[in-house]
């Protein structure tokens, strides 16, 4: 979108940010991830890329439901090396569109934090008159993707249009979170995962395949060489229910996160024993 100047854009910012009761960092960070995602959805490599995590599930369940800094991605159809991943980001980031922000390439990492998948961490920078701001995106390979990649529409901060991009299923997001949370167990330190599939599961229910989530899951925890039991759940949700280490992470995602603040730590962790349940069934 063209802004008539960065105060503008400000204003606006602010406003949305009352709007849906969320930090106006949060509100920024969302539009400058689409600006890069506009710019994906014109490029060839629009079938390569595929959302995942956060930024997905805010677009899922709506960005005053769910906010994130960053964008996750993983990419098909090509061989994912540092290189690779530079010139085609460099490529993309010159593709025109109406806006007021232009993004330029600032280095590329390698992921290290977990073993899951592998893969880099894009930074860019996102400029407009006096803003400057970095741009995060984690991009992987390799993900289990069950049964296969969808088409996703993203609605847009500043107008009715909306990007039409490839993403995960909603049954492979909730299969990564259940293993994650119940393979980690009480050492988990992601309270957004417990919060991840109580939103999903509230809002889309009657749309999870359960045959389905159950062959996600299976796919998952081999891909990740998962050592979880899956018939262990009632005693890991119980392990869970009493931890006080989990419930002192979720008081303090509650305090950070305004849309969690209802939400008591035993209603999430019953949508995760209600989502494995219905896969037992």
């Amino acid at each position: 979108m063209i802004f008539k100047n960065a105060m503008s854009f400000k204003s606006k910012i602010k406003q949305i940010a009352k709007e849906k009761k969320i930090t106006t960092q949060q509100v920024q960070q969302s539009y400058l991830i689409e600006v890069f995602l506009e710019k994906l959805a014109k490029s060839p490599y629009r079938d390569n890329f595929i959302l995942k995590g956060g930024y997905l599930i805010g677009g899922i369940v709506g960005l005053d439901q769910r906010a994130t800094m960053d964008l996750d991605t993983t990419v098909k159809g090509f061989e994912l090396t540092l290189e690779k991943l530079t010139n085609i980001t460099e490529e993309i980031i010159t593709i025109p569109t109406d806006e007021s922000f232009t993004l330029s390439f600032d280095n590329v990492s390698e992921i290290r934090e977990t073993d899951d998948y592998p893969g880099f961490k894009l930074k860019l920078y996102a400029d407009f008159e006096r803003i400057h701001e970095l741009v995060s995106i984690d991009v992987t390979t390799g993900d289990a993707i069950t049964p296969r990649e969808i088409e996703f529409s993203i609605n847009r901060l500043f107008s009715d249009d909306k990007l039409s991009l490839l993403s995960y299923p909603i049954e492979t997001i909730i299969a990564e979170k259940v293993e994650t949370i119940l393979a980690r167990g009480v050492a988990s330190t992601r309270p957004r995962d417990f919060y991840d599939v109580y939103m999903i599961s509230k809002l889309r229910w009657n749309e999870i395949n359960f045959t389905t989530l159950a062959n996600a899951l299976n796919n998952t925890m081999t891909k990740r060489e998962s050592k979880l039991q899956l018939n262990d759940y009632p005693a890991i949700i119980e392990q869970l229910k009493t931890s006080q280490v989990q419930q002192q992470l979720w008081k303090k995602y509650q305090r950070e996160y305004n849309y969690a603040k209802d939400l008591s730590f035993n209603e999430v962790v019953d949508s995760v024993l209600r989502i494995v349940e219905n896969i037992e069934k």
